[in-house]
């Protein structure tokens, strides 16, 4: 609970500092909250571990943050956050 309290703090935080002018969309305004380091916490707060190594991909036009974790019974696994929602899309 702590560290999502910390997380959401962080992205609003980061979200705060970003001018907005009016061109500016809500879609990319909060796709810019949410960058590599963000996702990485996403997958850390449910899957302990290690993370190995963060990518980030274009798929159909979306973003994706591919995070590689070495779990602590030394598996390891793939996990795709989406860039704009946040969320685990799929993992392996």
């Amino acid at each position: 609970m702590v560290n999502r309290l910390k997380q959401l703090f962080f992205i609003a935080a980061v979200v705060m500092a970003i001018p907005l002018s009016a061109s500016d969309s809500m879609d990319s305004w909060l796709m810019a909250a949410l960058d590599r380091d963000a996702a990485a916490e996403i997958v850390r707060n449910k899957q302990a571990g290690r993370i190995l190594e963060v990518k980030t991909k274009k798929q159909a036009g979306k973003e994706i943050h591919v995070i590689k974790v070495l779990t602590d019974n030394d598996r390891v696994k793939l996990y795709r956050v989406d860039g704009e929602s946040g969320k685990i899309i799929k993992n392996r």
